[in-house]
Order: C-alpha cells, then structure tokens, then sequence
C-alpha cells in the first residue's frame, strides 16, 4: 500500500531550507530537491508540489490567490472588478459545466454561488 504524500509539509520544508541559503546556492538545492523527489518515487507529484510550493510561498509573503469559474466568458473589466484590491494573483477558468453563478476559491476558502449550489441547498431545505 503506497503511504499518502503530505505535499504541503514537503513545499513548506523545501521554502524553509531554499530561503535559509544565498541565492547563488539555491540551484544546488533545487537539484538535491529534484534527487530526493527521484530518490523517493515522488516525480509523479511534481506538478502538486509546484502548486503547494507556489501558494506556500505567496502565503508567506502576504498574498493570496483567487481563481473563479463561470459559466460564460467575462470581459477584462468585470474580471478586474472582481480583482478589485486583491494583493495576489486572479485567474477566471470558464466552466462549461457550470448553469450560472460562479465558483470562488480564495486561498484554501471556496465559496460555491453556482446555481447548481443553490439548487441543492433549495432541495435540502425542502426534504428536511
């Protein structure tokens, strides 16, 4: 049984040691890094490590992520009214899934205004 990869410890050490050493050994570390991901048959979790890696650092340095899906495509000033004074990155994902409404994930919080969302809560309302 393969034992389930923490990928956020492993990011939040990586930043640890990376930001303890100068910037022209920093490469050296990202190699040993790459080593210890082979050594240990986690290059298959590379792309997770890269994503936890990212938002463990932007969390330390104050700035927080925002992605929102939606069912149509928004013009560039609705989605920099939606960025409003957001310090941190803004990514719009269009969802063809979606029936309307939108899915907002801010850091590691998800706030879910779909109409598919609503409709559930609606039903769960009306069976309780």
């Amino acid at each position: 049984m393969r034992k389930e990869v923490d990928v956020k410890a492993i990011a939040a050490a990586f930043l640890d040691s990376i930001e303890k050493i100068p910037i022209s050994e920093q490469p050296k570390a990202i190699k040993k890094f790459v080593g210890f991901l082979l050594a240990n048959n986690l290059l298959s979790q590379a792309g997770n490590l890269l994503v936890a890696i990212k938002e463990e650092a932007m969390k330390r340095k104050g700035i927080t992520a925002m992605t929102f899906q939606s069912a149509g495509d928004l013009s560039d000033a609705d989605i920099a009214k939606m960025a409003g004074s957001l310090a941190g990155d803004l990514e719009h994902i269009k969802d063809n899934s979606l029936l309307g409404g939108l899915k907002m994930k801010i850091g590691d919080k998800v706030v879910d205004a779909t109409v598919r969302r609503m409709f559930e809560q609606l039903f769960k309302g009306i069976n309780n």
